[in-house]
């Protein structure tokens, strides 16, 4: 069995994201009682949408959450404030401004809407096929792959989680292995890491975001970082299935997992047993 010598979720959101539950104090109170050294709180922020109070004041109640939880939860539990920046190339002026606007410690950067096409959850997948769709998925990810104010890229294969739910199939990705294969190497080249999400277990899809063979392969491409996150927007799914997460990684390649302080990855060791 593999252990890390510490385990830290890094993608949780709070209730300053407009889809998540519970407060930053009810998350930090709930992964100290399972036992974690860690949390990063990375609420969303789409650079799709338009800008406006709401979204503004949020991104400030976050990192305000986050400073306070520090200092109630020192020495029990490291908090860590963060930011899922969606969309980062649909509105770059945006996005770095965002990105800067705070001492954080961790930014992910996702890709959740292309724009001109139907959102991935509203596609009607058994009438309509997603390969224009997922094809502009992953060229946009390209270009995010490049893009300096980010620690880790989220969710790699994210459309699929929605495939999975409308149809009960898993959707072959090789049409789009040269274009996956390219976002790794542009991860790989710029010491960036990437994300192991473990919702998808959780979720109809029944695989990690990406799947094992592509954490293999950007393994082989020279990958040195990878963060593990529940994408939890509740209290009950933080942590969620990380066990088979180490397990994956470690068949992967990797003896490391990490984390960011100040944006700098903090290595923690996996160990077998």
């Amino acid at each position: 069995m593999i252990h890390p010598v510490k385990r830290y979720d890094n993608h949780v959101h709070s209730d300053n994201s407009p889809d998540a539950q519970h407060s930053a104090t009810y998350l930090c109170v709930g992964a100290c009682e399972i036992g974690l050294d860690g949390i990063a709180i990375t609420d969303h922020y789409e650079c799709d949408l338009p800008e406006n109070s709401r979204w503004n004041q949020a991104v400030r109640d976050s990192y305000i959450d986050c400073l306070k939880e520090k200092n109630v939860f020192f020495g029990r539990l490291d908090v860590l404030s963060g930011m899922e920046i969606g969309q980062p190339m649909q509105n770059l002026e945006r996005a770095n401004r965002i990105a800067t606007m705070y001492q954080r410690d961790f930014h992910l950067a996702s890709v959740h809407q292309v724009a001109g096409f139907t959102p991935f959850h509203l596609i009607d997948y058994n009438r309509e096929d997603p390969y224009d769709a997922f094809a502009a998925y992953f060229d946009e990810l390209i270009e995010t792959s490049k893009w300096e104010h980010f620690d880790s890229l989220a969710h790699l294969t994210y459309p699929l989680r929605y495939y999975a739910r409308a149809t009960g199939k898993q959707y072959d990705l090789s049409p789009f292995e040269n274009k996956i294969e390219q976002i790794l190497k542009n991860l790989a080249g710029a010491h960036k890491a990437l994300e192991i999400n473990t919702s998808g277990l959780r979720q109809e899809l029944g695989d990690t975001m990406p799947s094992e063979w592509l954490l293999k392969r950007f393994y082989e491409l020279g990958g040195e970082y990878v963060t593990i996150g529940s994408d939890a927007h509740r209290r009950e799914d933080l942590a969620g299935d990380f066990q088979k997460a180490y397990e994956i990684l470690w068949r992967a390649g990797f003896r490391y997992t990490v984390y960011y302080k100040r944006h700098q990855p903090q290595l923690i060791r996996l160990v077998e047993e």
